[in-house]
This record gives C-alpha cells, sequence and structure tokens, in this order.
C-alpha cells in the first residue's frame, strides 16, 4: 500500500479554480471557430461511435487486463490535494478534497487511428472498463471509495488515465500540547482492497503529494506532504507487531533468557550494560520508597501514624541524608529526614485537603515507580 504523510502546521492558504474561471469567462468573449469536419455531428462522431461499439463488443469489465494471469497490472497512482476542509482535533478527523490519479494500460482497448478518422483519445465511462480498487485503508466517516460516475480519458495505445474526485475524512492522531500553535502529522494509506502486489504494482508518481492545485486554508498551512510506499509480507509484520508491543502486561521474561543473553553473552562479548545518563531510575526509586510512603494519615493523632507506637516513631523509610550545597557559606547543609517529616506532620492537624492531596502524591509516585519497572523489563528485552 502507499502512505501519504500531511505535516499541518496551524497558521491564521491539473487547474486551479482561478484559472478554470478566468478561461470559462475568455471562452465565453471569444468568437467559437467554425465548426469543422471532425467535430460533433460530423463523420468523426461516426468514426468514435464505430470505435466505442468495436472496444466494448466482447469486453469484460470483471476481468484484469493482462495477456498472462501470472502478470500484474502496473497502477501508477498520484494524489493532488486541492482542499483541506476541515481538521477536527476534538474527533481527529481530517477532511481533504483529493483528485486520485489512476494510469494503467488495457491491451484489449486498442485501436489504430487511421481505421477510425485518426481519433487518438476517447471519454468513456469508467463502469464500463476495467479499474483498479483503491481505497483508503484509514478512513474514519464515510465512503473508502471514489467516485465512479466519473469517466476515464483512453489513448489509442490502451493507456487510461482515470482522475476520480474524492472527499476523505481519513483518522489522524491529534496531539494539541501546543495549541493553537500545534503542529500535527497525518497520514492517509492507500492501496488495492482485494488484489495483493502480485495481482496490482502500484507505483507512487513523484515523491510527495500534488499540491498545485491546492486552495489555501486560512486555518491550516501543509508543510510537506512526502508519499512512500510499503511492500511488507504478512508473515513478517505478525513478527514485527509481537516483538515490538512485548510488555511486561503480556510477556514474562525466563530465567535462562535473562541469564544467557543479559550476562553470559554480554560477558563473552565484552559489553556492558548501558546507565541512565541523567539518573532518572535511581530518582523514582527514592521518590517511590521514601519519604513519601511515611506520610499515611488517619488522623490529626500520632497513635494513627503507622509504626508509632507511644512517643517512639518509626518508618520503613530512608535514612536522612547529607548532602553538600554549594552555597557562598560553603557549609553542609542537612536535609529534613522522612522521619523528622513523619513526627511533625503527626503532631500537627492535617486537614482533609492535605490528605486529599498527599494521597494524589502517593498515586503519583506508585504510578511512576510502575512504570519504571516496566521500562526496564523493556529494556531487558
Amino acid at each position: 500500500f502507499l502512505e501519504l504523510d500531511v505535516c499541518a502546521l496551524k497558521h491564521d492558504s491539473q487547474f486551479p479554480l482561478e484559472t478554470s474561471v478566468s478561461s470559462a469567462f475568455v471562452r465565453l468573449l471569444t468568437p467559437r471557430p467554425a465548426p469543422s469536419i471532425h467535430d460533433s455531428g460530423g463523420f468523426s462522431s461516426k468514426a468514435e461511435d464505430r470505435l466505442f461499439r468495436k472496444l466494448f463488443r466482447r469486453y469484460n469489465q470483471f476481468i484484469r487486463p493482462v495477456e498472462n494471469v501470472s502478470d500484474p497490472v502496473t497502477v501508477e497512482f498520484e494524489v493532488s490535494i486541492s482542499q483541506l476542509v476541515k481538521v477536527d482535533e476534538v474527533n481527529q478527523i481530517m477532511e481533504t478534497n483529493l483528485w486520485l490519479r489512476h494510469i494503467w494500460n488495457d491491451y484489449k482497448l486498442r485501436w489504430t487511428p487511421a481505421e477510425f478518422d485518426g481519433i487518438e483519445f476517447i471519454r468513456v465511462p469508467s463502469n464500463k472498463i476495467w479499474r483498479p480498487d483503491i481505497v483508503l485503508y484509514n478512513n474514519a466517516v464515510g465512503d473508502f471509495l471514489v467516485e465512479d460516475k466519473t469517466k476515464a480519458l483512453l489513448k489509442f495505445d490502451g493507456t487510461i488515465t482515470w482522475v476520480p474526485p474524492a472527499i476523505f475524512k481519513s483518522s489522524c492522531p491529534m496531539d494539541i500540547t501546543y495549541f493553537p500553535f500545534d503542529y500535527q502529522n497525518c497520514s492517509m494509506k492507500f492501496g488495492s482492497w482485494t488484489y495483493d502486489k502480485a495481482k496490482i504494482d502500484l507505483l507512487l508518481i513523484g515523491s510527495k503529494v500534488n499540491l498545485k492545485d491546492f486552495w489555501e486554508s486560512g486555518e491550516w498551512e501543509i508543510i510537506d506532504a512526502p508519499g512512500y510506499k510499503h511492500d511488507i509480507n504478512i508473515v513478517i509484520t505478525v513478527f514485527v507487531l509481537n516483538v515490538h508491543y512485548r510488555t511486561p502486561m503480556t510477556h514474562t521474561m525466563p530465567c535462562w533468557v535473562r541469564s544467557v543473553f543479559l550476562k553470559v553473552l554480554p560477558r563473552i562479548m565484552l559489553m556492558r550494560r548501558p546507565i541512565d545518563e541523567d539518573g532518572k531510575a535511581g530518582l523514582m526509586q527514592q521518590v517511590g520508597g521514601g519519604s513519601l510512603n511515611c506520610l499515611e494519615f488517619g488522623d490529626s493523632n500520632l497513635s494513627s501514624v503507622e509504626g508509632c507506637t507511644g512517643n517512639n516513631c518509626s518508618c520503613p523509610c530512608q535514612h536522612a541524608r547529607e548532602t553538600p550545597d554549594t552555597s557562598d557559606s560553603g557549609k553542609t547543609k542537612s536535609q529534613l529526614s522522612p522521619q523528622n517529616i513523619n513526627t511533625v506532620m503527626a503532631f500537627s492537624v492535617v486537614s482533609p485537603e492535605i490528605k486529599q492531596a498527599i494521597d494524589s502524591v502517593k498515586y503519583i509516585a506508585e504510578n511512576m515507580r510502575s512504570r519504571n519497572k516496566a521500562k526496564e523489563v523493556e529494556d531487558d528485552w
């Protein structure tokens, strides 16, 4: 399938709209040339009628146009964005107005122009010819197929050019952290719905989306729109998903795997386990297992503190630490130990708001500790 990335920035903008309107206006003012023998109603229309009857007398639009059944149909594909209609950040949907250009060759629709008064091109209804069933895979709302009521341009050598318009509402994960000055990266994935690469070889025209006819939006600006082609086997895809999304919640690392791959092999290969540069793991262990666990209060009495009997208090936390203070005095200041915090808080009246805040901090600490443990297991994998 083909994947097109549309990178958009929030902003306060094969026939442009202004050009089309101007051209139509000029044609209305200029005198119409005298009809020739090849205009409609002349000999050319009869020749075109003969040609149309000849081409579709025994034509079957449900059969792939290949002489050998094992050969694929090469389809050139191009996406032209005419308008970025809407970017719904709440529902995470991007609505676009597109022109989808399909080019392929049908050997059954060939003729000699000399036999039909020099006719080289004809327009035929697209529902009478075989068409590649290219759909939008990540469509969110509405039809994921293009409009089939448009006509296709047929050349005498069998080349078919079909450019149907479409309005798609594709799903797009939104990140509104920096709203309203946010960047969004939305992808549109196109591919054949019923044929694989052995039947249809989909080629992307160019490396980017065609923006020549783009009507600029007043809210969003398209920064870049590159295109990619992905050829992935289903077996490889399952393997990648199974390894990439392996988490401690779904898989448990056996002891022999940990011993062999994390202890024995690194020593043989003279490898050392990477050390966290910013020391976040150690900090989280201190926060998770430190003074936050000591602030557990049932009421304002000393006896309600966990581990307190009489005038003696004990807390299963870290002991007081001496940390150097790089101030002008150069003196070393002692941090307040968890036991001292616990004792002071025990003799003070704790309001329900403070208790709720302490519970919230404890919940955050537990959550961060769980994430650290899961991160360690993921790093091991």
